[in-house]
C-alpha cells in the first residue's frame, strides 16, 4: 500500500535543497506533485539558476528556458508591443503551465537585464545598435513583475560603468529612479513588504536620487553605493522603524547626513557597515546604535573604539582598521581584551604595519582573552594590508613561534581559528 507524503512535507524537504538548483529542477521531472512544490522554490530568486554544466551550456540554457517563460507569461497587450517592435516572432505564444512571476520573491532587475541583452544580441533577433529594443523588452518584463508579484522580498539594481550606458541600463535606472519603475501598476502592493534593498552605484557622473527607497519603510537591509555624496541627503530623515542592516559599500554619505540617519534608525541596527568613521560619526555609533552586533569602521580612534566596545553589550564582530597615527594594531587588541562585551567571538583587523606587531603582542592578547569569560572562542582574521604583492612583510604568516601559539590556545579553547592574510592596496 502506497502513502503519499503531505504537499507541506515535500515543501519543508525541497526548502533545504534551495541552493542546489540543479537537484530542484530534477524534482520538477518526477510527478506533479513534486512539480508544484519545487517549482515555487526554483522561481523564488529569478536569473539565480548555476546549472552544473559547463559555462557556455550553463548561460544558453538560462537564456533560452527562463527569457523564453518569461516572455511567455506577458500579458497580451506586451506581446502584441514586442512583436510589433520585431523582437518576438510571434505574439502567439504557448500558455505556461504555471504563473512563474508570481512565485518570485528576490529580483535582480541588472540579471534580467543583462540576460535580455545577451540573448537578443548574440543571437542578432534585434540590432546590435537599437538598444531602445533593449530597454522596451527590460521594461515589459518589470512592469510584469510588479503587477504580478504580491509581495517582493529582496530588490537589487547595479550601475558600474558606461558600459551601462552603451546597452541602454541608464534608462532602467532613471525608471528606477522614480520616473517609471515606483509608479508601474502594482508597484505599490508589490514593494510594500520590501525587506533587502541593495543600490550599487558606481562612477556615473549623473546624480541618482535616492528618495524612491522613502517609499519602502519596511526595509530590513539596505546596501547602497554612489559616488555622489548629497544623494543620501534625499533619506536622511526617512524613518525605517524595522532596519537592522545598514551598509556603505566604497563611499559613504557626508558624515552630517549620515548622523542624522542614525539618529533616526540607529536604535534598530545590528549590522553597520562604513569605509570612513571620523571622530563625529563614532560618538554618534556609541549615542544612537547601542544595539549593533557586527561593525566594519575605518581609521577610529582608540577612545572611540574603547567607547563603541563600552556601549554597544551585544557586539559580536568588529572589522577595523589600524594605522600608525590614531590606532595601532597592538592597541586594538589590549582594547578588545580589557572592553569587548562577552557575547564578541570576531576579530577582523586590517593591519598596514605588520612589523609592530610581534609574537609578544599576540601571546599577551591570548592570555588576557584566557582569563576571561567569554561565551565562544574567538575567530580571529588578520589582513596583512601592503603596498606591494612581491616585495611584502611576511614575517608574521611565516612565524612558526606562531604558528605553535596559535594550536596551543586553540587547545585550551581560547581561539577558534587565526588566519593572516596579504591584502594589496
Amino acid at each position: 500500500m502506497s502513502c503519499q507524503l503531505p504537499a507541506d512535507c515535500f515543501n519543508e524537504i525541497f526548502e533545504y535543497l534551495e541552493e542546489e538548483q540543479f537537484d530542484l529542477y530534477q524534482c520538477l521531472l518526477v510527478n506533479r506533485l513534486w512539480c508544484e512544490v519545487s517549482v515555487r522554490i526554483l522561481w523564488r530568486n529569478v536569473v539565480s539558476h548555476p546549472f552544473q554544466m559547463d559555462k557556455e551550456d550553463k548561460e544558453d540554457m538560462l537564456d533560452k528556458s527562463q527569457l523564453y517563460t518569461l516572455i511567455s507569461c506577458l500579458p497580451e497587450e506586451s506581446k502584441d508591443l514586442l512583436y510589433n517592435n520585431k523582437i518576438i516572432s510571434t505574439p502567439n505564444l504557448k500558455t505556461p503551465l504555471f504563473n512563474y512571476v508570481s512565485f518570485c520573491k528576490v529580483l535582480s532587475i541588472n540579471n534580467i537585464h543583462y540576460m535580455i541583452n545577451n540573448f537578443l544580441s548574440n543571437r542578432q533577433l534585434i540590432d546590435p545598435n537599437n538598444f531602445e529594443n533593449i530597454y522596451l523588452l527590460t521594461k515589459e518584463i518589470l512592469k510584469m513583475f510588479m503587477s504580478q508579484i504580491s509581495s517582493l522580498k529582496e530588490l537589487s539594481f547595479k550601475t558600474y560603468d558606461t558600459f551601462n550606458y552603451i546597452y541602454g541600463f541608464y534608462d532602467i535606472v532613471k525608471d528606477i529612479n522614480g520616473i517609471t519603475f515606483t509608479h508601474f501598476p502594482g508597484a505599490k502592493n508589490c514593494l510594500k513588504d520590501l525587506s533587502e534593498l541593495t543600490c550599487i552605484r558606481l562612477h556615473l557622473e549623473e546624480v541618482l536620487s535616492l528618495s524612491f527607497i522613502s517609499k519602502f519603510i519596511n526595509l530590513q537591509e539596505l546596501v547602497i553605493s554612489f559616488y555622489e555624496y548629497n544623494s543620501f541627503k534625499d533619506i536622511q530623515y526617512i524613518i525605517f522603524p524595522q532596519l537592522e542592516i545598514l551598509k556603505f559599500v566604497n563611499r559613504c554619505p557626508k558624515v552630517e547626513m549620515l548622523i542624522k540617519f542614525l539618529e533616526n534608525n540607529g536604535k534598530n541596527l545590528k549590522e553597520f557597515c562604513s569605509h570612513r568613521c571620523d571622530n563625529s560619526l563614532s560618538l554618534s555609533i556609541v549615542k544612537f546604535c547601542p544595539n549593533l552586533r557586527f561593525l566594519y569602521v575605518q581609521f577610529m580612534e582608540r577612545e572611540t573604539v574603547k567607547m563603541i566596545f563600552d556601549s554597544c553589550q551585544q557586539l559580536e564582530s568588529i572589522e577595523v582598521w589600524s594605522d600608525r597615527e590614531n590606532l595601532k594594531g597592538k592597541e586594538v587588541l589590549e582594547i578588545v581584551t580589557k572592553h569587548s562585551p562577552k557575547n564578541f567571538h570576531k576579530l577582523r583587523l586590517y593591519e598596514s604595519n605588520i612589523s609592530e606587531l610581534h609574537s609578544e603582542d599576540l601571546e599577551s592578547f591570548f592570555i588576557g582573552l584566557n582569563n576571561r569569560v567569554l561565551q565562544k572562542p574567538l575567530s580571529f582574521i588578520i589582513h596583512n594590508v601592503q603596498d606591494d604583492y612581491l616585495f611584502h612583510d611576511d614575517s608574521l604568516e611565516k612565524n612558526d613561534e606562531i604558528n605553535r601559539m596559535i594550536e596551543k590556545y586553540k587547545n585550551l579553547g581560547v581561539i577558534k581559528s587565526m588566519n593572516i592574510l596579504l591584502v594589496i592596496k
